[in-house]
């Protein structure tokens, strides 16, 4: 059977196989329905509360589930294996609403997502995973007709006749159910007793899931939080190498300057090389003197110092967005700030 929600939360249809009254109409209709029918406790028409809005509506192999937008949960159809979770096993031809405090209190007790399997139900309410019906399928070695406990905290699920899954609120995909073809993600021989932790070896987080009959499918996105780390200690020396291959290239393109002043130098001094030194006659005494002998020689001896000492160019690496500090003489690298007293020129690299 099928069922379809209209746009608006105003309306609800269903057809197909009624067999077990998993459509919620009334019974004259018979056992097939060809053509959908609207469900009139959420199609707005009638007295048999009407007014009630459908959230979602989701079918299983012959029950039917139905989610109001107030959180209350409406259920029809077989209930061989109390997966309708109304306390017994009789079936039901009419949506029967679930008694909400098994869900918990206040809007703890409202659900939020509802998936049906072929004897079994799955449900969110207040962050936390309930399941009912048979065994094995509701995540417990025995049946149950109802709710019961919680079994985990989830933010996804989804359910189907040979199996179960969900995501954990570590974006980790669990599975419970039967694994004769390895629908659970693990060793197809190892058969699976309660939850187990599908094997998704991409270092990605799951955010949804969907099982079908011996199959699974999840959707990954982005990075799982607890494997960056392991990621960045993997890739260190990676971008340390270049880091120091970026410093290197910036220090040649800052040295070309220097070497065409020091070859023009050069040749200035190779034309005046001709030429006869020219002596000066200029005396001075006093004071004056001594600062005239003085200060040549210290503004001689300030930039051979300061060429000869160097100082820490501060580079952003564009690979790990890091910070390093290379020497302009000794072309050494530091991921640290020195503290050695030279001084620091900022010059950042634009990111690639």
């Amino acid at each position: 059977h099928s069922a379809a929600l209209l746009e608006g939360h105003t309306q609800c249809y269903v057809w197909g196989d009624n067999s077990h009254g998993q459509l919620g109409v009334a019974a004259d209709l018979g056992e097939r329905v060809l053509r959908p029918v609207p469900v009139r406790m959420f199609s707005g028409q009638g007295t048999e509360g009407g007014t009630r809005s459908c959230a979602v509506v989701d079918c299983g192999e012959h029950t039917t589930a139905f989610l109001a937008t107030s959180g209350e949960l409406f259920m029809c159809g077989s209930n061989s294996h109390g997966q309708l979770g109304l306390g017994d096993t009789n079936d039901r031809s009419k949506p029967t609403l679930i008694d909400s405090s098994n869900f918990g209190s206040g809007t703890l007790g409202q659900v939020r997502q509802i998936s049906c399997g072929a004897h079994h139900t799955l449900a969110v309410a207040g962050g936390q995973l309930f399941a009912w019906g048979a065994a094995t399928l509701n995540g417990r070695s025995r049946g149950s007709t109802t709710p019961g406990k919680p079994l985990a905290n989830a933010k996804f699920i989804s359910a189907s006749a040979t199996h179960s899954c969900f995501i954990d609120m570590k974006y980790n995909v669990i599975a419970f159910g039967t694994n004769e073809h390895g629908e659970l993600g693990v060793d197809e021989s190892v058969e699976s007793r309660g939850m187990v932790e599908s094997n998704l070896d991409d270092p990605l987080e799951c955010f949804s899931v969907s099982c079908g009959d011996h199959f699974s499918i999840a959707l990954m996105e982005g990075k799982r939080p607890d494997k960056l780390h392991r990621e960045r200690e993997k890739d260190q020396k990676a971008a340390e190498e270049y880091a120091n291959m970026q410093a290197a290239e910036l220090l040649h393109a800052m040295e070309q300057p220097q070497q065409a002043t020091t070859t023009s130098s050069t040749s200035q001094s190779s034309t005046n090389a001709g030429q006869a030194p020219v002596a000066s006659t200029t005396t001075t005494s006093g004071p004056a003197a001594e600062k005239h002998k003085t200060a040549p020689s210290a503004q001689k001896k300030q930039p051979q110092s300061s060429q000869k000492q160097g100082v820490w160019k501060e580079v952003m690496d564009p690979k790990s967005g890091r910070p390093y500090y290379y020497h302009t003489i000794t072309r050494e690298t530091r991921w640290k700030r020195p503290t050695d007293g030279l001084p620091i020129v900022k010059k950042h690299m634009p990111r690639q």
